[in-house]
């Protein structure tokens, strides 16, 4: 978690306080597999990746980490965060989770967000460029007037770049944000539960017909080899992961 209260932060400060934080809470797992680690928001992608190499180095020195570990960076797609990607790379993280939200200008000023869809075509190009495989981002669908067809073009233009990990989440107002002031303020109609349900079942076949699969309510990933029956004995988790190796090993173990 990367939260600043001050225009500018004394990184060198936050680091030694992160680092002795994570020390003390390793603690109890010195002796532990570390398959995954997760950075998450906040916004991690604005701390300096000399920061976020010091942390995987100290879970490095101090827990055992196999060569396949999974290490998460969130980050937005503005310019500023972009221009660090391949710094981050070098720093050890090795998936990227772009916050998109969406790919139409006026939706984006609508959620809040300060890229364009310019922006995040543009950043998402440079992932997958630099991550490969490793890239996730997510969408918001249900915003009020949006169309099946919108969504649909929307979520096919992402895809299009190759992402093999997606999560689409439903627009949620929830009570002391922006949006939700602004719908008690009447400024605009939140779409009906029938919509939203036709966009689930849209969203869901759109996936399918790219080639992601659904393994939770809002995640999907792209089915590798699905007819290596080379694990046929083994428990379906054990196969679904062997498949779908784009899916998320943090949110699968929690999710558990």
């Amino acid at each position: 978690f990367n939260k600043y209260v001050e225009a500018n932060p004394e990184y060198e400060r936050i680091t030694h306080c992160l680092l002795a934080e994570l020390t003390e809470a390793l603690k109890d797992y010195r002796h532990h597999t570390i398959h995954s680690i997760y950075f998450g928001g906040g916004t991690p992608s604005l701390a300096p990746p000399s920061t976020v190499a010091q942390l995987i180095e100290l879970v490095g020195r101090t827990c055992h980490v196999p060569q396949d570990i999974e290490i998460t960076l969130e980050a937005n797609p503005t310019s500023m965060e972009t221009q660090k990607l391949r710094q981050f790379r070098e720093a050890g993280v090795n998936r990227l989770s772009m916050g998109i939200q969406a790919l139409d200008d006026q939706a984006l000023r609508f959620l809040g967000r300060n890229h364009s869809a310019k922006e995040a075509l543009g950043a998402l190009s440079q992932a997958q460029e630099l991550f490969s495989h490793a890239v996730t981002f997510d969408l918001i669908y249900g915003r009020p007037n949006q169309t099946m067809e919108q969504w649909g073009s929307e979520l096919r233009q992402a895809l299009a770049l190759g992402s093999h990990h997606v999560s689409l989440y439903e627009l949620t107002l929830k009570k002391g944000t922006a949006l939700y002031r602004a719908y008690e303020r009447g400024d605009f109609e939140p779409m009906s539960s029938d919509r939203l349900a036709d966009l689930y079942e849209h969203t869901i076949a759109t996936c399918a017909e790219l080639g992601l699969v659904q393994y939770e309510v809002s995640n999907f990933a792209r089915w590798y080899n699905p007819l290596d029956r080379s694990g046929s004995s083994d428990s379906f988790d054990t196969r679904l992961a062997r498949s779908l190796p784009a899916q998320s090993k943090h949110n699968t173990a929690y999710w558990r």
